[in-house]
């Protein structure tokens, strides 16, 4: 898997969950301010990825999930592409 294709499955999880266009989805967008997301999308999302990527993503790390561009930075690490 390259980064590009991450980003873009991230990009569906999050179109998909919040009802939104991919134009919105820049990097700096805040996932529940910006995005409209609350703690059950949250959930939901962190759900998705985990099964979509095969990682675990710890509790205390959801937390600093705040943007696209986090959720795309600490996938990559994980998954390091």
């Amino acid at each position: 898997m390259t980064r590009e294709t991450m980003e873009l499955e991230v990009q569906n999880i999050l179109m998909k969950q919040l009802n939104l266009d991919r134009e919105q989805l820049v990097p700096e967008a805040r996932i529940m301010e910006d995005l409209g997301a609350d703690s059950l999308d949250i959930a939901e999302i962190t759900m998705l990825l985990e099964e979509n990527f095969g990682v675990t993503i710890p509790d205390d790390e959801v937390e600093q999930l705040e943007t696209v561009g986090t959720i795309h930075e600490a996938l990559a690490q994980w998954l390091r592409l």
